[in-house]
């Protein structure tokens, strides 16, 4: 199996911006987005959440900044109808977790990366942390 695809959960983004215990594993992921070893996806609700989170301690131009560097990276995954309608029939209890991996499994990706520890355990081969992604990366050379 190989890992060329992920979609990026937004408290990756969260982790990674404000230095988290996790910020090293992630901007190892960052680096293979960077040099398009990997491909990564977002949802268009990551760009307002961290635009959100990063203006009410920085600023309007901080937040700008930080959106505009996610977006040079990544592609944003729409969030129509259809992934509603998905989300929906996964019947969990976190709708908002529901959405992420309707938007991702619409993507084709091979991983969602989160540190939700709770979304994990939905799906452990399919949703990793950043630390699992890493640890097969480096495995795999």
């Amino acid at each position: 199996m190989t890992i060329e695809r992920i979609f990026i959960d937004t408290n990756v983004f969260d982790e990674l911006f404000f230095d988290g215990p996790a910020a090293m594993d992630i901007a190892f992921i960052f680096e293979h987005l960077k040099r398009r070893t990997l491909v990564g996806y977002t949802s268009p609700k990551t760009l307002m959440d961290i635009y959100y989170l990063i203006h009410a301690e920085k600023g309007w131009k901080e937040a700008n900044r930080r959106v505009r560097q996610i977006y040079a990276l990544v592609e944003i995954s729409p969030q129509s109808q259809k992934e509603v309608r998905e989300a929906l029939a996964l019947n969990w209890s976190d709708f908002e977790d529901a959405m992420q991996m309707a938007s991702a499994l619409s993507q084709g990706v091979d991983k969602i990366i989160t540190l939700d520890r709770k979304f994990q355990n939905k799906d452990k081969s399919f949703i990793w942390a950043p630390a699992d992604f890493k640890s097969y990366r480096i495995d795999k050379g």
